[in-house]
């Protein structure tokens, strides 16, 4: 069964940086389970030295639409080299991976590229486990990519759609193209269906419209000149008309009882409970690529791995991939959000890739046993690591104290200057020690990590509120360091419970964070608040809370998990009880109200 690269595109500019993306899928559409080894050889064809060196290859896949959802290429895995050689990269599919693609994006990216001649090769060699022979062995693939030396010049100048967030099956999207070249032909796809296609010279202007179903949608404009083939890609979020909504929630006897993005914002992960009455058990880990319609695939777990994890079921639960893992890992830190007694200085590590034996727990880590604390992935030293800050020890007393780990097991603690101590002595920061504190990622415009916000919280279990903002910067060209929000009531002098939120810049002058629940000491407020900076000052102003606005309810025993994930904002609210145990909220996402500025999908 052959394979075809529709949608490719194949030419690089010597001196310029290579920018290629080959899309592979089957003639006749079915869907590709990979497995075994992946690999491409051949790119010292196209780029020598440093630029070879620091080349990278990253696969990317499209999932079936369940007939409802239309769906988006998510990242599948960043390949790698060994140390002798960076003509190949490469990645190992273990026998358990089960995700099926209706194509496969190879998407090679190096600073400078080096092409002698007129054309180079790429091999690329993989095994589809839908793809056998007649005796029912798999079939090992082979397909070899021509990559062109751009000698005339042709450009798609530009590529929009107007508007990139409707309300699905009704409204209509224009999608608009400007291209350049000599004598060339245009296909606009979506997936690997074509919508148009046409002929043109010079530079043509083009537009299509069309009424886009419910979900995420990736349109790809190609566009060939001779052998020369060159393509830009859109995406556009069709929505149904909720501004709240529980839809993610899985089937009964199903809950889910604690929740993360993954480390690239392409998944949800969960940890999955399963009801018997009154209790709950641990039943699997879930995960989504799209989450709206509820439905979630599953990570099995042994016996022993749901009992490992066990004490850790409401500890802040993270996801952290390594360069040639395919799932990577969860990671549950230290002890419960919301349980005073349920301290730990222990992280528990689910290894998503691993056949067996998927848990493991480092215990007697450097840091004080704790709960309440918050947890984010933010980089330090220009790489994505696991923060953990403040909390309140097994005594109750509240800490200050921040620490990072690139792998959950090896851990340092921070200055207030973000330095890291050779001594790991706890250093205090310029903010006040507190628990159960709310915690985001703000990104910037093109989605990168920008600065890290914590704020909210009390000086201890029942204390006094602390109710100031603090942020730290991701900026390498300046000095880094802990700032708080001046001057800056919240929510009108009233205690922010626990919630902060990254929910995407809508204005110009919005910071993209929003606050999420309050409480004054007499009553529980629905807070939804948007915080915005004007000319260096920051103030809040409140954002539709639909019919659902219960939700958003919290009290001083309530904790607000929070993540950003295709463009909207996730929550689910953990309440301690007492005795009685926790009340977990169902999962929430909330869609940003959509003005001219708004930047919905990074």
């Amino acid at each position: 069964m052959s394979y075809i690269t529709t949608g490719s595109s194949n030419t690089v500019t010597p001196g310029s940086p290579v920018d290629l993306n080959i899309r592979m899928s089957r003639e006749s559409l079915k869907e590709i389970l990979l497995m075994g080894v992946f690999t491409i050889e051949g790119l010292d064809s196209i780029a020598t030295g440093d630029a070879l060196k620091e080349m990278t290859c990253i696969l990317y896949g499209q999932k079936p639409d369940d007939g409802i959802h239309a769906t988006t290429p998510i990242e599948i895995v960043t390949l790698g080299h060994d140390d002798t050689n960076f003509d190949t990269q490469s990645s190992r599919f273990s026998k358990h991976f089960s995700d099926e693609y209706t194509f496969i994006d190879l998407k090679i990216h190096a600073k400078t590229a080096t092409i002698d001649s007129l054309t180079a090769s790429l091999k690329i060699t993989f095994k589809d486990k839908n793809n056998r022979d007649d005796g029912g062995n798999v079939i090992s693939n082979t397909i070899n990519f021509e990559v062109q030396k751009e000698q005339t010049q042709l450009e798609i100048l530009s590529f929009t759609a107007d508007p990139s967030v409707l309300q699905g099956d009704v409204n209509q999207v224009a999608l608009q193209w400007e291209i350049k070249g000599d004598t060339f032909t245009y296909k606009l796809l979506e997936g690997l269906t074509v919508l148009d296609s046409g002929e043109g010279s010079g530079v043509e202007n083009r537009t299509y419209k069309t009424v886009p179903r419910i979900g995420d949608h990736l349109y790809t404009l190609e566009v060939t000149q001779g052998n020369a083939i060159v393509t830009k890609g859109i995406k556009v979020r069709a929505l149904d008309n909720s501004m709240l909504s529980q839809k993610a929630n899985p089937q009964s006897p199903l809950v889910i009882g604690n929740f993360c993005a993954s480390q690239n914002s392409n998944y949800l992960f969960s940890l999955m409970l399963r009801k018997e009455g009154n209790h709950a058990v641990i039943d699997h880990i879930g995960y989504t690529s799209e989450g709206f319609s509820g439905h979630w695939e599953s990570i099995q777990l042994s016996e022993d791995d749901k009992e490992a994890i066990k004490p850790f079921a409401t500890s802040p639960m993270l996801h952290l991939r390594r360069v040639g893992e395919v799932y990577g890992r969860i990671l549950f830190i230290g002890g419960s959000y919301v349980k005073p007694l349920e301290c730990e200085n222990a992280v528990a590590i689910i290894n998503l890739d691993s056949e067996e034996n998927k848990v493991s727990v480092m215990s007697d880590l450097p840091w004080e046993s704790r709960m309440g604390h918050s947890c984010a992935i933010f980089p330090h030293g220009g790489v994505d690591k696991i923060w953990l800050l403040g909390g309140v020890d097994e005594y109750g007393n509240a800490l200050e104290d921040v620490w990072v780990s690139g792998n959950g097991k090896d851990w340092n603690n921070l200055n207030k200057n973000g330095i890291a101590q050779t001594n790991n002595i706890p250093a205090s920061m310029d903010w006040d020690a507190r628990c159960l504190a709310g915690i985001t990622v703000q990104l910037d415009d093109v989605g990168a990590k920008k600065a890290l916000w914590l704020g909210g919280g009390f000086s201890e279990i029942g204390g006094r509120e602390t109710g100031d903002i603090w942020t730290f910067e991701n900026d390498k060209w300046t000095s880094i360091y802990w700032s708080t929000s001046k001057p800056f009531s919240i929510n009108d002098n009233s205690y922010l419970s626990s919630g902060l939120a990254f929910i995407g810049r809508d204005t110009v002058q919005s910071t993209g964070i929003a606050t999420i629940g309050g409480y004054d000491r007499e009553n529980v407020k629905r807070y939804f608040n948007k915080i915005n900076l004007r000319n260096g000052f920051y103030n809040t102003s409140n954002l539709t809370e639909s019919t659902k606005a219960g939700s958003f309810d919290t009290s001083d025993n309530a904790y607000v998990v929070t993540a950003y994930f295709k463009g909207s904002l996730w929550f689910m609210v953990y309440t301690n009880e007492g005795d009685v145990g926790i009340t977990y909220s169902s999962l929430y996402y909330w869609i940003p109200v959509r003005t001219s500025q708004t930047l919905i999908l990074s």
